[in-house]
Order: C-alpha cells, then sequence, then structure tokens
C-alpha cells in the first residue's frame, strides 16, 4: 500500500506458484542464461553479499554442491541464478526445482521418468526450499541422489530457509542427506544483522533506480536514513529494496525525505520484532530455567542464530536446541 495525494493505492502481485493446479503440473522450470544473467549486478554490486560472492566463485568451477541458506527476503534464489550465470556451466539451461509443491506423485516423475532433466549431464539443478520436504521424501532424496550419481553428473544447488545445521539439530532434517548435497555452505546474513550497510546499500541502489526510472533523485535527507537505519527489515534484503522502489516512485522532489520514509514505514504496519528481554537474571529460578534464560539472552544477541549462539556458549546445536526444550 502506498498513498498518493493522502489517497491509499494497493498493489497485488499475484504469483503463478499459488494456484494448485499450476503448482501439481509445474513444478519445476528451465532458467536460461539470459534470465539468469540480470541477477549479477544485483549480487555483485550488493555490499552484503560481497565477501560470501567471493568466496563461492572458486567451487562454481567444478560439481561440488553449494547449499544457500538465509531466511525470507534473503536473497537465496537471486545469489543461486547469480552463481550459474557466472559459472562455467551456463550454456546449459538451470534447472529449478521447487521443494515446495513436491509430493510423492511428483517426487517420482523427475527421478524415474527418462524425460526428466535430471538425468541430462552438465546441467546446473536448483531445489529451492529443500527444508520443506517431507522425513518421507528427505528418505527418497537420499536413495536417488546417490542411485543416479546426481551430483556428479550435475552441478546441484540447493536452498534452505533457516540454517540447514539448526534443522539437522532439531532433527528436521536428514543428516544423511546433508551429507549428500553438502559441499560448500554460504549462510547468508540478515539485513538487520548488518545495520551498518543499510546506509551504503540505500545509496548504491538509488543509483541503480535512477538509471533504471524515468526519475533523477540527488539522495536522501539525512533523517530518512536514520529512519530506514532503525527499522526492523523483516524480510530482508529483498523487502528494503522494494521499499526503496516505491520511495523513489513516490517522491515528489530531489530528496527522499524523512517524511516519505516515515509514512511509508506506517503503511507497512508495526514490526514484528520481538522487545529484547531486560537482560537481568532472575536467581530465584531453578538451574534449568536460569539456563533457559542465558540461552535465550545469547540468541538475541546473535539474531537468533543457533550456531553462532551455540559456539558462544562453548556448546553444541544439538545440545541448545534440547536445552531450549527441557
Amino acid at each position: 500500500v502506498f498513498y498518493h495525494e493522502n489517497s491509499p493505492y494497493y498493489l497485488f502481485h499475484v504469483s503463478d506458484s499459488i494456484p494448485s493446479v499450476f503448482a501439481q503440473t509445474k513444478y519445476w522450470h528451465t532458467i536460461d542464461y539470459d534470465t539468469a544473467k540480470s541477477s549479477l549486478p544485483m549480487v555483485k554490486g550488493n555490499l552484503i553479499y560481497r565477501d560470501y560472492w567471493k568466496k563461492a566463485q572458486s567451487v562454481m568451477a567444478g560439481k561440488t554442491p553449494v547449499v544457500i541458506c538465509g531466511s525470507p527476503g534473503s536473497g537465496r534464489t537471486i545469489f543461486s541464478y547469480a552463481l550459474y550465470a557466472s559459472s562455467p556451466y551456463k550454456d546449459s539451461p538451470l534447472i529449478e526445482i521447487d521443494c515446495f509443491h513436491l509430493g510423492e506423485k511428483q517426487c517420482q516423475k523427475i527421478f524415474k521418468d527418462d524425460r526428466s532433466p535430471l538425468f541430462e549431464n552438465n546441467y546446473t539443478i536448483l531445489f529451492k526450499n529443500l527444508n520443506a520436504l517431507s522425513a518421507s521424501l528427505q528418505n527418497e532424496f537420499c536413495y536417488y541422489f546417490e542411485n543416479l550419481d546426481l551430483t556428479s553428473r550435475n552441478k546441484v544447488i540447493c536452498t534452505f530457509t533457516g540454517d540447514m545445521g539448526d534443522l539437522i539439530a532439531s532433527e528436521q532434517f536428514s543428516q544423511q542427506l546433508s551429507y549428500i548435497i553438502s559441499g560448500f555452505t554460504i549462510q547468508l546474513p540478515t539485513l538487520n544483522s548488518r545495520p551498518e550497510l543499510i546506509v551504503p546499500i540505500a545509496r548504491s541502489y538509488l543509483n541503480e533506480l535512477n538509471q533504471e526510472l524515468p526519475i533523477q533523485l540527488a539522495g536522501f535527507e539525512p533523517e530518512a536514513l536514520k529512519l530506514l537505519e532503525s527499522h526492523h527489515w523483516e524480510f530482508g534484503i529483498a523487502q528494503f529494496q522494494t521499499a526503496l522502489k516505491q520511495l523513489a516512485i513516490q517522491s515528489n522532489g530531489q530528496l527522499i525525505t524523512a517524511d516519505n520514509v516515515r509514512a511509508f514505514l506506517q503503511s507497512l504496519g508495526p514490526s514484528d520484532i520481538a522487545p529484547v528481554k531486560d537482560p537481568t537474571l532472575d536467581l530465584s529460578q531453578s538451574l534449568n530455567d536460569i539456563t533457559k534464560d542465558i540461552i535465550n539472552l545469547v540468541l538475541q544477541e546473535e539474531n537468533m542464530n543457533q550456531t553462532r549462539a551455540a559456539k558462544r556458549l562453548g556448546i553444541s546445536r544439538s545440545t541448545l536446541w534440547k536445552k531450549l526444550q527441557e
């Protein structure tokens, strides 16, 4: 929703993955190089991806599988497209399979039908939302990955919502399947964990918008940048870039003003970020409760990343998860 002359306008985006009939019949599709290469400037020019992009380049030449983890809006799919577009496999298509839509029937088709793209060689296979597979389908994936030599014949990229290690520790994902697909793992950071990058990303993206849109904006008011920096971007870099584009379109002057940003952020509704608790510990509780409070405090400081929290506490992820369940 955005406002023009005090009137609200509502913009809806309907993707073709919504209708169930479509999802059942079109659970994979082909991405060509020309489509994927448009993601390259978005990834290579984004400061939040810079270090991860450099590390990933060395593994794209071979058949080592790549796992990309991150929260919703962290840009896992865009990052995957960019990896494919910069790899030696770009002359062959990228096959994108969304595991969110896979059931037993669809799984049988992609692994048993000889017309399936998985029987080709030197393709790039992107399994999106691999963590959405049921336990039984995860077992089937293990069987077929090994028997079809999928990771030795093709370049396999898998994306996860969240942290794969945390999912394994909480027994929501198969450790055996993780061994098969894990060659190089990238954990994309949340935008909220890197607030110092919000201002440079905003300025950099505004330069791109000046070339893309029929407008020329000089920049931001200082207070507008402070508002963007202090906001909790629940859906990460994707939400942030969409917000900047809307602000650019709505701007009536040479600068994106604090009033523009304030009105836009109010239209998003209240942030869902949980308030940070008072760090004072209640020592009158039982040892188990005190331990849980300490773990929760460390988790909050680490933006709920269980891997980093466990490392700080000197325990394994599985131990951390079990203590939270006690």
